[in-house]
């Protein structure tokens, strides 16, 4: 197993609202919409059954505590037979990335370039273009991993009326994606003063996705008057849109998250230790710690008060080809990898210590090449 520090980090997957005890609103395609109550997600965590083809997404935020699925990625070059000793270089950021070693995220402004290319000096927060409107949505850098941006809402006009909040003036960031890669796009408001809601969407002037994706909306996540939400995303551009609940407004910052995930499903994965069974297929170009194979991803999120701890995943038991396990946890820049554990061979194993606070922590069980895919049970414990 080894740690890597985060050099590109991308976004996407099915859309939901993360409610730790939360408002939460999903609408797909179709239009249609509804509002759920998720218990908080310290105790239930339950975002129920999310699945990821190339084209639909999933995803509902429960009670039950039940969910199903899986998948997630991140790029790190290609695979070899040599994965455990071998550096992959990625020529474009000038940055090598082993299996065994560790690497600082470079501080090179070409890892922040704006949604035209163009790139700056300026910390991230520092160099954001943009309104707030729809006409002039401010512009997330690509390429992040995470960001903080503040702005004010005070004085914003009504964008649209979202399903989960009777919500006033909004400001509007917009996310673009430059590949095909799917990608997990999450935000919250967490710390800010006031009661605040947000919503993902496909389009800005009006509440109702395009393109077959869905959309999410939070309001008072994690037991907190704040929000928390994310969203499965592909090629194109994406909204986020920040208001306040029956009129409130102020200063917010928004903390985005961001990692790039592999194109099998994607499910939950519930909180404390279970095991789940799946089945990898196709092809994948991700790449996530260099896992030529297919991929499958499962995520969950954290809340503010999650005092983090011990984390374990295991393909050990129940497999049968050769796997690559990977884990992103976005807000601290790293990654973990393992290929070839020692005690059952070709089979993986990752042990990691997750931090405490809120964000977005994504597991993915791959095949260390193109041919290896197929069934296999993964036994975890998390926090």
């Amino acid at each position: 197993m080894c740690t890597t520090k985060y050099w590109q980090l991308a976004m996407a997957l099915a859309s939901f609202g993360l409610g730790c005890s939360a408002k939460t609103s999903t609408s797909g395609a179709d239009g249609s919409a509804g509002v759920n109550e998720a218990g908080k997600l310290a105790d239930s965590r339950t975002i129920d059954s999310q699945t990821l083809d190339s084209k639909t997404f999933d995803l509902r935020a429960t009670e039950s505590g039940v969910a199903d699925g899986g998948a997630s990625s991140i790029d790190n070059g290609r695979a070899t037979d040599a994965r455990d000793t071998q550096s992959a270089v990625d020529s474009s950021r000038e940055v090598a990335a082993s299996r065994d070693g560790s690497q600082d995220y470079p501080s090179s402004p070409d890892a922040f370039k704006d949604v035209n290319g163009s790139t700056s000096d300026m910390a991230p927060e520092a160099g954001l273009v943009g309104l707030g409107t729809c006409a002039s949505p401010i512009k997330i850098p690509q390429g992040f991993y995470h960001l903080d941006v503040t702005r004010d809402t005070t004085g914003a006009a009504h964008v649209f009326d979202f399903p989960c909040a009777s919500n006033g003036g909004s400001l509007v960031f917009q996310i673009t994606i430059p590949s095909r890669q799917p990608q997990l796009v999450y935000a919250d408001t967490f710390g800010t003063a006031w009661n605040t809601a947000i919503f993902f969407s496909d389009e800005c002037d009006t509440p109702s996705p395009s393109g077959g994706m869905a959309s999410a909306c939070s309001d008072d996540a994690c037991g907190t008057s704040q929000s928390q939400a994310a969203v499965a995303v592909g090629y194109g551009y994406h909204y986020l849109v920040v208001s306040g609940v029956d009129g409130e407004s102020g200063p917010v910052t928004v903390h985005f998250e961001a990692a790039t995930l592999g194109s099998g499903p994607s499910s939950y994965l519930p909180l404390g230790s279970g095991a789940v069974q799946g089945t990898t297929s196709g092809t994948d170009t991700s790449a996530l710690c260099e896992a030529a194979g297919p991929i499958n991803n499962y995520w969950w999120p954290s809340c503010p008060d999650d005092i983090g701890g011990d984390f374990h995943a295991s393909t050990c038991d129940g497999s049968k080809w050769d796997t690559v396990l990977g884990l992103q946890v976005p807000r601290t820049d790293s990654q973990s990898c393992n290929d070839d554990d020692n005690t059952c061979g070709m089979r993986s194993s990752l042990d990691a210590i997750l931090p405490p606070g809120a964000g977005l922590q994504i597991l993915t069980v791959g095949g260390s090449n193109a041919k290896d895919m197929g069934n296999y049970t993964l036994t975890y414990t998390r926090p």
